[in-house]
């Protein structure tokens, strides 16, 4: 498949994603952040531009609406013009792109160190197993490697999607970063499927983007206290929207384990 977008139509989709994926950090870009994206859509403003605006009205705060503002400027400039290449260095340069200044330096751009656990609401305060740190390269490496071999259909089928969840979810589970992995995760993937040729309903990242997360959560190993397994349904269920432009409701409720019927 190719694009279809005029420049206009593309740059609202790519400034929708963006806006709504600081939801996954429980982030809301504020009212400056989209009037300055509504003037980059319709050609007054270019990317460096809003940089420079941004900064001048944030100067050296560090308060998470800035991240929320700043972090969107940047995605929507990657997703517009990054090039893709399947591997750990395009998910190490995305990092550090999206929160140079916005995170601690010691690990912006770079694999964590330590092993980490996060509590989960969808899982009733438990957390996902994420990669042991001692194996975070390997592992990403091994993920990697293997979808290079894999061939999507000219058209995307309800096999390749849940091919595609698969490996959405095998990348989110190494968790290779402190903090940051769920944007940092999207933008690979949109880059992904935009260089294979498939079009996005965007609409999805825009309205549905923490259900995206929590889809994420549920498809990963079993919580530490649980006896929940894990299940990638949900993110197929995002991805057919995402995708095959299907019209499936997605309810956050469904995905805590005390709700969910998977």
């Amino acid at each position: 498949m190719t694009f279809i977008f005029s420049n206009k139509d593309n740059r609202r989709s790519i400034w929708d994603t963006a806006i709504g994926l600081q939801a996954v950090d429980g982030l809301k870009p504020s009212k400056y952040l989209k009037t300055l994206a509504e003037e980059n859509i319709s050609g007054k403003k270019t990317y460096d531009d809003i940089n420079r605006e941004l900064i001048k009205e944030y100067g050296s705060d560090n308060s998470r609406q800035k991240e929320a503002d700043i972090v969107a400027l940047r995605i929507a400039e990657l997703l517009e013009k990054a090039d893709f290449i399947m591997s750990s260095d395009l998910l190490l340069s995305i990092h550090e792109y999206l929160f140079n200044g916005i995170f601690e330096e010691d690990i912006v751009g770079r694999f964590r160190n330590y092993n980490i656990r996060k509590k989960e609401a969808v899982l009733l305060g438990d957390s996902v197993r994420y990669a042991d740190q001692l194996i975070i390269k390997t592992q990403l490496k091994q993920i990697l490697n293997a979808e290079k071999s894999y061939e999507y259909s000219n058209l995307m089928t309800q096999s390749d999607i849940e091919h595609l969840s698969g490996f959405t979810s095998k990348l989110w589970q190494t968790h290779p970063f402190a903090e940051g992995n769920t944007r940092t995760t999207a933008v690979f993937i949109y880059l992904y499927l935009k260089s294979i040729g498939f079009e996005l309903n965007t609409d999805s990242f825009k309205d549905h983007s923490d259900y995206f997360r929590n889809a994420l959560v549920r498809s990963c190993n079993s919580a530490y206290g649980s006896n929940t397994k894990p299940t990638v349904n949900f993110l197929i269920r995002f991805y057919m929207n995402l995708l095959n432009n299907s019209d499936i409701v997605l309810d956050d409720l469904d995905l805590f384990i005390n709700n969910s019927t998977e």
